[in-house]
């Protein structure tokens, strides 16, 4: 999965976090956060491979619908944990920012 981050682009918009550093972020938290089941871990970061398939072209219509349903699911993952984890911190800083590449309100 990582290597799907890894072929993305990485940002071009003067010093401000794209795509690629935002899902690496999110990759990284997941995989060191020790609330989660391995079942949620292992679900989490298959969002995060579809967010990164999809950032590959994040305007076209068909991969901001996988984008906007990677993110729900992310959400009801975070929903069942308890708020003061560095993964909910780190979401709510985060998907925003993907809804905003990814053209979703």
């Amino acid at each position: 999965m990582t290597n799907a981050v890894e072929q993305l682009p990485e940002s071009n918009q003067g010093g401000l976090p794209g795509i690629r550093e935002l899902l690496t972020q999110l990759q990284t938290v997941i995989q060191a956060d020790d609330s989660l089941q391995l079942e949620k871990k292992t679900k989490a970061l298959q969002q995060v491979q579809i967010l990164a398939e999809a950032g590959k072209n994040p305007q076209v219509s068909q991969h901001q619908t996988q984008a906007e349903t990677a993110m729900s699911v992310l959400r009801e993952i975070s929903a069942e944990l308890p708020k003061t984890t560095t993964l909910i911190t780190t979401f709510n800083q985060v998907l925003p920012n993907i809804a905003e590449i990814f053209a979703l309100g």
